[in-house]
């Protein structure tokens, strides 16, 4: 019988089997497959030794990998804590966004079912009408105003001071102003010089140095006015500008420009200024009135 047909009765060292992801007993596999190859060697360099197969085993299936870094994989080192923060606060999310409530729906106090804030149902949209069931008026006094059109005589304006007349149903309120509106027709409310003095005097309670003060300076203002119409070509073409007028305008602007610059201001805060000068100027009218 030929050596190579007969089979080795002596024990061979048994193979062992370790993890694939484990460097120490990848090792020691390989330590001891080097030392069978060894003692084979040997067996088959004597004369009376007898050859044996080595027949290759498969390997074990590896378990499935996790999620995560091979280093982390292999030696089983726990996640940074701002990673494990991370995904704590992707799997709250994603529990919140598909979580759904099984139980009664929550109400209210007031007996409506409430909505989540979850939800992305829109909500419905507001009617912007507004409806008024009464009207409040009030009757201002009469004051001497500043405005340069009047031809003669003084302006007039409103006061601060009012007297309330109580609250009107909205629907009588309607039918007294048509009414009224029908009665007088689209006449033209102009009253004379006469007729304002006459209600600055016995309405507004103005005295006759503020009548007279007020009729100056409304003309003073006038005289103003038709100069810079003058300016502008006269009355009748002060539409049609030309280039001297252009200068006088871009000479203005840069004058009010200049003065805002030095002033540190802008055009809408010069606005409010002098809104503030004029309420400034009307409060202290009303003070020497009420002293008076």
């Amino acid at each position: 019988m030929s050596p190579l047909s007969r089979l080795d009765d002596s024990p061979s060292p048994p193979l062992r089997f370790h993890h694939p992801h484990d460097v120490s007993s990848r090792r020691a596999a390989d330590d001891d497959m080097m030392e069978r190859k060894s003692s084979h060697r040997k067996r088959n360099s004597s004369p009376d030794s007898i050859g044996t197969v080595i027949v290759p085993l498969p390997l074990p299936p590896s378990p499935p990998q996790q999620r995560g870094s091979y280093h982390t994989r292999r030696n089983n080192i726990p996640l940074p804590p701002i990673f494990s923060l991370l995904r704590r606060s992707q799997r709250s999310l994603s529990f919140a966004h598909g979580s759904s409530y099984a139980g009664p729906r929550p109400v209210g106090k007031d007996g409506n079912p409430l909505k989540s804030c979850l939800s992305k149902t829109k909500q419905g949209r507001v009617d912007p009408k507004v409806s008024f069931s009464h009207v409040s008026i009030r009757e201002y006094s009469r004051v001497v105003g500043d405005n340069p059109c009047v031809c003669c005589g003084p302006p007039l304006s409103l006061g601060w001071k009012f007297n309330k007349r109580g609250r009107t149903d909205i629907d009588t309120f309607e039918a007294i102003k048509t009414q009224s509106s029908l009665a007088n027709g689209r006449q033209c409310l102009r009253l004379s010089a006469n007729e304002r003095e006459r209600l600055l005097l016995d309405i507004g309670g103005s005295s006759h140095s503020q009548i007279m003060k007020g009729s100056m300076q409304a003309n003073y203002d006038n005289k103003l006015r038709w100069q810079s119409f003058d300016k502008l070509g006269g009355e009748n073409h002060y539409k049609s500008i030309g280039p001297r007028e252009r200068v006088l305008i871009m000479k203005e602007s840069a004058r009010r420009k200049f003065d805002r610059a030095c002033k540190g201001t802008s055009s809408l805060k010069e606005q409010q200024d002098l809104w503030d000068m004029a309420q400034e100027v009307t409060l202290t009218k009303l003070k020497r009135h009420t002293t008076v």
